[in-house]
This record gives structure tokens, C-alpha cells and sequence, in this order.
């Protein structure tokens, strides 16, 4: 322990588990050696959530987009508010499942309460790795059952058959319906990337709002990929066929959010739809699923690295579907089973 010049004491030591060297300073040798005390034992018990998890934020919002940020700061504060103050070393399986449960009983859907639990997910795996605890405790915590499911439907037949007669109101709704794409894809489209020869859509980059209009790559390989041209669709492309390097919604720069919001809601007031692009992206989905499209090349069509993604949460079984498995069964039920010839 050292005296300084402006009569404060002063002392160093290596963390051991940080290998860091950490400086105490105090008016006493005695205050010094309280403070180095406090912080051992502090050390010994181990880091907050509140404190491992804003070393995550930091660490994490870098690789996220704004759009994904916004979503995930609301539940990382939310999480952050229960368990804040809680030892990480301390935290158990039983803690999270007594989270999830209020969660619960505060009547959030599933998906939210899984959200949660994901976030959760990877703080403690942050903290796992940071060394602050060898097993993740939300690896055994498990989602209440019964939770209600806010699913959002494909649009209905009456809309998708006014979509279909409404590309001269706007191509954006109509190309929604016919190519699955994003609303992020299809403001990232460029003429350039569309091969009317080949039949092709080539999806290449997608547009988020925050400051303005930004293009972001796709966040998987799956994301970068091929999608088929109708012909309807086809027909309707050749009329707007414009500059190559121009965005198909834009011009040079792509559609802004305010212009996008202003046309989109001018579009639903002028055909009377409330069908979002994510519903006619699940449409797209269902009408696919009709048409007995692959799985492996359905799934490479929606940018999804697995197919249960796209059956589980886009397409639905539509009644005519239902009517022609009916069909398919009453012919099996009709036909007599062979009959058999005693052995013995």
C-alpha cells in the first residue's frame, strides 16, 4: 500500500478471476482495506443480471438491425426489472419459471412469454461464457402451458380475389400475394432483379426504416435466394418495367416509410382490403401448400433454413382442401379389403 502525494492511500490487486489489476484508494490504510474486502466478497458472490446482462446489450445490439433493437430492448428491460439485483451465480431453473409464470398470469401470449424466455436464454449463455456460471439455468425452465396464441391468418379469399384484380391500384399488394416476399423484400427490389426471361425474382436485400430508408443484406443464406414468376405477375411487371439500377417501389433510393404507410393505406381504403403484407405472405404460403408445391422447394422460396418454419407458421389448410381429403377418404372407405384364405 502506497501514499500519495495528496495524502490518500492507495492500493492494487489482481483479480483473480479477471486477471485485471483493480485500484482501491481511501483516506485510511483502514478504508482501503474495507473497500478491498466489500469488492472480494462482492467477487466471491458474483455479478448481477442487471450487470452481466448490460455487458450483453452492449455486446449484442452491435450485430442487431434498429427494427430487431426496438424489439428486443422492451423485454430486455422487462427482464432486467425481475431479476436485476439477483446474484447470476444464484439464479435457478425455479426463478425463471416463476417469471414466465407472472408473465402468465398477466395474460401475455405465447409467443411473448417465448420471447422472454429467449432473451433470458442468452444473457445467462453470455454469462456462461464470461465465466460467471457454468450451467444456464433457463435450459430447464419451461413455457406455461395454455397459453393463448395470437395468430395472425392469411387474408381471406374475398380479399386475395380483390388483390388479384387490383395491380392497377397498386403492383406492391399484388406482388404481396404473388411472390410471398417480405414488405422489406419487396421495397428492396431493383428492375435488375427481375429476369423476365427466366422467370426469376432474384431477392438480394431488404429495406428497414429508422433514420430514413436503409438496405440490409439478408440475415441467413436462406434469405438470399429464387422466386418464381407468374404469369399474371408477369404480365403486370412488363408494364412497369422501368431502369434496371431503380428500385421497383422507389426510384434511385427506395420508398420512404411515410410514403409507404400514405400509399399503402390509400390502397385499403380504395379496394376496401385490411390485409397487411404479412398476411398476403401468408397467403402466398397457403395457396402454395393447395398447389402440392415440394416442401424443399417451398422452404427455399420462403428463405427459411427450416421447413416446419413455413408450415407451422404461414400456411393453412383451406375448407376445399379439407372437402378433397374427404373425397380421397370416401373412395378408400368404399373399397372392400381382400379377402383372406384360411391356412389351417
Amino acid at each position: 500500500m502506497k501514499k500519495r502525494a495528496d495524502g490518500r492511500y492507495v492500493k492494487v490487486i489482481t483479480d483473480p478471476k479477471t486477471k485485471k489489476r483493480v485500484s482501491f484508494y481511501g483516506k485510511s490504510v483502514r478504508e482501503v482495506n474495507q473497500k478491498i474486502l466489500e469488492y472480494q466478497s462482492k467477487q466471491e458472490r458474483g455479478r448481477t443480471f442487471a450487470e452481466i446482462a448490460d455487458e450483453w446489450w452492449n455486446f449484442e445490439v452491435e450485430k442487431l438491425s434498429p427494427s430487431t433493437v426496438k424489439g428486443y430492448r422492451c423485454t430486455t428491460e422487462r427482464v432486467v426489472k425481475y431479476f436485476g439485483n439477483q446474484r447470476m451465480a444464484e439464479l435457478t431453473s425455479a426463478d425463471i419459471n416463476r417469471f414466465l409464470m407472472s408473465l402468465a398470469r398477466m395474460q401475455y401470449a405465447k409467443k411473448t412469454v417465448k420471447n422472454h424466455k429467449i432473451i433470458i436464454n442468452r444473457i445467462c449463455h453470455f454469462a456462461v461464457i464470461s465465466g460467471d456460471i457454468k450451467h444456464n439455468p433457463s435450459q430447464d425452465a419451461e413455457i406455461p402451458r395454455h397459453l393463448a396464441e395470437k395468430k395472425r391468418h392469411p387474408a381471406t379469399e374475398d380479399e386475395e380475389n380483390i388483390i388479384k384484380s387490383s395491380a392497377d391500384v397498386w403492383l406492391l399488394p399484388y406482388m404481396a400475394l404473388t411472390t410471398g416476399l417480405r414488405k422489406g423484400e419487396l421495397l428492396g427490389l431493383r428492375w435488375e432483379d427481375i429476369d423476365l426471361k427466366s422467370n426469376i425474382i432474384h431477392v438480394r436485400r431488404s429495406v428497414w426504416y429508422g433514420p430514413g430508408a436503409n438496405i440490409k443484406m439478408p440475415k441467413t443464406e436462406a434469405g438470399i435466394r429464387k422466386v418464381p414468376i407468374i404469369s399474371p405477375l408477369k404480365d403486370e411487371l412488363l408494364k412497369h418495367f422501368d431502369k434496371p439500377n431503380y428500385y421497383v417501389f422507389g426510384g434511385q433510393q427506395p420508398m420512404t416509410d411515410k410514403a409507404y404507410r400514405y400509399q399503402y393505406q390509400k390502397f385499403q381504403k380504395e379496394t376496401g382490403i385490411s390485409a397487411t403484407v404479412q398476411q398476403l405472405r401468408k397467403s402466398y404460403a397457403t395457396i402454395a401448400v393447395g398447389a402440392n408445391i415440394p416442401p424443399d422447394v417451398l422452404k427455399s422460396i420462403f428463405g427459411h433454413r427450416d421447413i416446419s418454419t413455413t408450415l407451422n407458421l404461414y400456411a393453412e389448410v383451406r375448407d376445399y382442401r379439407i372437402q378433397e381429403a374427404g373425397d380421397l377418404l370416401e373412395t378408400h372407405f368404399d373399397k372392400q379389403p381382400p379377402s383372406s384364405t384360411s391356412t389351417f
